[in-house]
């Protein structure tokens, strides 16, 4: 009886041991720490709690400022998004301590001047990274802030879209070397939707430049650097009056309205003690930049370098020189050395005159020497090694396939053809000669004669035009041996099959423009969706209008260019000529075309 009893409460122990370390357990777990789960996501950015020396004071002397705020922060690109206003020669040591911000400053500071220090996107919380836009911090080492302001935006010249992350400067000098030359008084950054913003500057007039500065040093000093300017000086203006908060209040005549579209962050400044000669600056997110005024705009452009030069010359064989030039050309000359009075050459261009080919002939030899004089200074030499290419079992197979005349056509392989133009054909080697009897149009089982014409001096693109009529099948016959290139080479047979589209599947697009420009001085460009362009017209007086025709369903644009030199093509702008780059306008809307849709519309543009 004795041993079971000490059996029986031997057992009833571990069983009181067992549920003793569970409940334990589970209180220690309990006391563990652990983010909490579920709830409202924390979306609310870090807020300022006080500042040291308060945030718009005067009379600044600190070398040191200290920034509260009300939970644990985080610093982001702040190199990309951190701006000193009037810039700094050294820029500041910026830490964080915890909840604190804390910025040093390495070098004296400009007596009688307000200072704005801007933080951009850089300031996040530190467990939801949610962001603090826009957070400044201003003081002024005189006995006011200044108060002036200035707005606007950054486009591109020629897409009219917004340019981001462009500094916008200010400068008290007004010479036309001051952004070669020095760094300038005030600074600011484009954002997103291409605005700037200028608070507490001096009253006074600014020279403004704005700079995709590529080397980071606030000077336009690299040639790829895209530009603006504006022709005149800029005086800043005061800043609207505030409605104090009060007024508001059981007001029937002022009402406020939340779309949802729009959310501002106003950071509350606070603490310390109230100092009579300082004033409080207030921060403003740059995502949306107030309008007290009309918007300065300026045009971003790249200037371009008129030094023609040749950018790349190679040697294709067999018998073919490619010559790529930095630009157009008008003019060149273009000599073997040692001269030779034989025809040894046909020339081909591209559409924009900065390629040329050339087609070699009556040249024996290793090698080719030539000059090439484009009425500048210096005239090029260029040497070419002649010799055949080491072969192989693909390069035989290519060079094989370079011995028969090339034929190709812009056909469409799926979809009918349009109605509206020629059928292209395109040479691999210039045509010599061809016999036109040969080529043969059949409609309906109905020879015809189709309208046969080279395009280019070289005879590489023939056009095959034609009425074509609409849903109508067309097949194009042309016999071996019809065309002969200028190297002897000749081709199969070829046979081309389309068939044309209907009428009523295009619409058209009928632009009535309203302008006080010269007629010559208008060009019009229709957009696809992607900004390319498909058509252009010219020459549009006052009162009448660019019509575009056989336009497939979609969606199109409409762009004019004032083409002030005439040129038919837009041209950029010349900083030091004090050229600004040709003016660029955009049709307000998009113009949607529907099958056998005509669309009229009026673009007046504004002087």
């Amino acid at each position: 009886m004795t041993g079971f009893r000490s059996i029986f409460f031997g057992q009833e122990e571990k069983i009181y041991w067992f549920f003793f370390l569970t409940l334990l357990a589970v209180f220690a777990g309990c006391a563990n720490p652990v983010a909490p789960t579920g709830g409202v996501k924390d979306e609310t950015p870090p807020a300022v709690v006080r500042s040291d020396p308060q945030n718009g004071s005067a009379h600044f002397s600190a070398r040191e400022i200290k920034i509260w705020f009300n939970e644990y922060i985080v610093l982001k690109n702040l190199q990309e998004q951190f701006l000193c206003s009037p810039p700094f020669d050294q820029v500041p040591e910026i830490k964080v301590r915890g909840k604190t911000l804390v910025v040093s400053i390495e070098e004296s500071l400009k007596p009688n001047t307000t200072y704005t220090l801007f933080f951009g996107d850089a300031i996040t919380d530190l467990n939801e990274g949610n962001i603090l836009r826009g957070f400044k911090y201003i003081f002024s080492t005189g006995p006011v802030l200044d108060s002036m302001e200035l707005s606007g935006e950054v486009l591109n010249a020629f897409m009219l879209s917004p340019e981001k992350e462009i500094n916008v400067m200010l400068y008290d000098v007004y010479t036309d070397s001051v952004p070669y030359l020095q760094t300038p008084y005030y600074i600011s950054r484009t954002n997103k939707n291409g605005e700037f913003s200028f608070t507490h500057l001096r009253n006074m007039p600014y020279k403004i430049f704005a700079l995709r500065d590529l080397n980071s040093n606030l000077l336009f000093d690299l040639p790829k650097e895209e530009i603006a300017f504006s022709d005149t000086l800029i005086y800043p203006i005061a800043p609207a009056p505030k409605i104090p908060a009060d007024s508001l209040v059981n007001s029937d005549s002022l009402k406020m309205e939340n779309s949802g579209k729009t959310e501002t962050h106003k950071t509350s400044l606070s603490g310390g003690k109230k100092n009579e000669k300082s004033q409080t600056a207030s921060t403003q997110s740059t995502e949306e930049i107030p309008s007290a005024h009309a918007k300065i705009s300026l045009r971003l452009f790249s200037e371009v370098d008129s030094t023609q030069r040749i950018e790349k010359s190679a040697y294709i064989y067999p018998n073919k020189i490619e010559i790529i030039f930095r630009y157009p050309v008008r003019n060149i000359d273009i000599t073997t050395y040692p001269p030779t009075e034989a025809s040894w050459r046909i020339d081909e261009w591209n559409q924009g005159r900065d390629t040329l080919w050339l087609w070699l002939q009556n040249v024996s030899g290793e090698s080719l020497q030539i000059l090439v004089n484009n009425h500048k200074p210096k005239t090029d030499t260029l040497e070419f090694n002649l010799e055949a290419p080491k072969t192989g079992r693909g390069l035989r197979a290519e060079l094989t396939e370079k011995s028969v005349l090339q034929v190709k056509s812009k056909l469409p392989f799926s979809s009918p053809a349009h109605l509206h133009t020629p059928v292209i054909l395109t040479f691999s080697e210039p045509i010599g000669s061809y016999r036109k009897e040969q080529i043969h149009l059949v409609q309906d089982s109905i020879i015809i004669r189709p309208s046969l014409d080279f395009i280019d001096p070289a005879k590489r693109t023939l056009l095959i035009n034609h009425p074509w009529k609409e849903a109508t099948s067309y097949k194009i016959l042309i016999p071996d041996s019809v065309f002969f290139g200028v190297y002897g080479n000749t081709h199969d047979t070829l046979q081309f099959r389309f068939k044309t589209r209907e009428m009523n599947e295009y619409g058209s697009i009928k632009i009535k423009l309203r302008h006080t420009f010269q007629k010559e001085e208008i060009v019009v460009h229709l957009l696809d969706e992607k900004d390319q362009i498909l058509s252009q017209k010219h020459g549009i007086p006052d009162g009448e209008a660019a019509v575009f025709s056989y336009l497939l369903p979609g969606k199109y644009k409409v762009r004019i260019i004032r083409d002030g030199n005439q040129n038919r093509k837009w041209d950029t702008g010349i900083y030091l000529k004090a050229l600004q780059p040709e003016s660029v306008y955009l049709f307000s809307a998009t113009i949607e075309v529907r099958a056998n849709w005509d669309v009229e519309e009026t673009f007046s543009i504004p002087e």
